[in-house]
């Protein structure tokens, strides 16, 4: 895998409107309103298998998070996954810093690096939340640097939905190596796992599709342990924010141009 640069001349602006970014949400608790809620309720994770395909080629991957209080208001969480597809590697490192209100909202930064196929993208950018009742609004924006496209601005938007505690249907727009994306999936958190690990288990499946046939459908399941008594909507919004590094990977070809024909 080749060696991701993001241009030192795009930190100065980004840079800049993170720290306002959080120096914003400091005062927003007084704005959104306040809980009391710690931003992570204890230490706790994730870990999860899926498989699928992307473009036509087969997915198969694994998954995990680990989410820290660090104070009443702030949390971090480290993101990891590794896998492959019929022609190589797909996986990353991830990590977010936030500020959050159970009850309204969350606020944070993020970066990741991750890859697909020897195409490494590298990935700065700040994400906000906001919940109402069983409604999340989800979004992150920044910009990116992968091998074949470049520096590009990349953004999410979803909107969540949980018609019961347990169960989780996302719709969204991705835009993300220079592509656009139409995203769609389900959670459904069921049972107990007993093993090494014990905790709810949640089954879940993800769909995106896109310009240039840039498909994929993919599912599986997920143990989550740390804080085992807890709703699904609970655990998304007092523990672990979203691990997007197997969401924002599409496998992006290098073309050729075609050879000039003789006259």
């Amino acid at each position: 895998m080749g060696k991701v640069v993001i241009s030192m001349r795009n930190f100065g602006p980004i840079s800049a409107a993170f720290l306002f970014s959080m120096t914003a949400s400091a005062h927003s608790a007084d704005l959104l309103g306040d809980s009391g809620l710690p931003a992570v309720s204890t230490v706790n994770g994730k870990f999860g298998l899926s498989g699928g395909y992307l473009n036509n080629d087969g997915r198969y991957h694994g998954e995990g998070s680990i989410s820290f209080p660090l104070s009443q208001d702030f949390g971090f969480q480290v993101d990891a996954a590794a896998g492959g597809t019929d022609h190589g590697f797909i996986g990353g490192i991830g990590g977010h810093l936030f500020m959050r209100d159970p009850s309204s909202h969350l606020f944070g930064v993020f970066g990741s690096y991750s890859g697909i196929n020897k195409i490494d993208i590298g990935r700065i950018g700040g994400e906000a939340h906001f919940y109402l009742d069983q409604v999340s609004f989800e979004g992150l924006v920044g910009y990116e640097d992968a091998d074949i496209t470049g520096n590009k601005v990349f953004g999410v938007a979803d909107v969540a939905f949980y018609p019961s505690d347990n169960l989780r249907l996302k719709a969204g727009y991705h835009f993300f190596q220079d592509r656009s994306f139409g995203a769609f999936g389900l959670e459904y958190q069921t049972g107990m796992f007993s093993g090494m690990v014990q905790g709810p288990v949640s089954f879940f499946a993800k769909a995106r599709f896109g310009e240039k046939s840039d498909d994929s459908i993919w599912a599986g399941f997920k143990i989550y342990f740390g804080a085992p008594d807890k709703s699904l909507i609970a655990r998304h919004r007092e523990d672990d924010p979203a691990n997007t590094l197997l969401e924002l990977l599409t496998d992006v070809k290098e073309t050729t141009p075609a050879a000039p024909q003789p006259d």
